[in-house]
């Protein structure tokens, strides 16, 4: 009885194990990079707690900003029918283009809400440190250009 026990025991931890499944490789090299990103900020340990806190406070939001990326795929889909119909519909088409707009502008108010508060965190130099790093991460590659660097195997 005590091997069944001890073969048991020993199967369900090896199946568990099974299934597990290694963190992402992007996750240690994202948590790497904001960590260097505050070694070279300078962050207190009151500050960088203070910002910890207010992006854990944001990520538990995070699913209003998915709110509001759903409808507007959902209009632009919207939109892409209505032009393909042989009369479209402008003021339905206008009107699409009224609420991705407003989506837009919710999400902007946001992202200026969540700086403002990181504002007041940092001082004067370690905001403008942040600003200057925001500017070289702006010019993203959209979809479908051409990458610019060329990809490491």
């Amino acid at each position: 009885m005590n091997l069944l026990s001890l073969s048991s025991i020993v199967l369900l931890v090896a199946t568990g194990s099974l299934f597990a499944q290694p963190p992402r490789r992007s996750q240690g090299r994202a948590t790497q990079r904001r960590e260097a990103f505050y070694e070279e900020l300078d962050l207190s340990k009151e500050q960088k707690e203070a910002w910890l806190s207010l992006r854990e406070e944001r990520r538990n939001h995070a699913s209003l900003a998915g709110r509001e990326t759903s409808p507007m795929y959902a209009y632009r889909d919207s939109i892409r029918m209505e032009l393909q119909k042989d009369t479209p519909d402008t003021a339905r088409i206008h009107a699409f283009s009224e609420e991705i707009g407003a989506a837009h502008a919710r999400r902007t108010r946001a992202m200026t809400d969540y700086l403002l508060a990181v504002k007041e965190i940092l001082t004067p130099e370690q905001f403008t440190t942040l600003l200057e790093r925001q500017k070289e991460r702006a010019p993203r590659e959209k979809r479908g250009e051409t990458r610019k660097k060329p990809r490491r195997n």
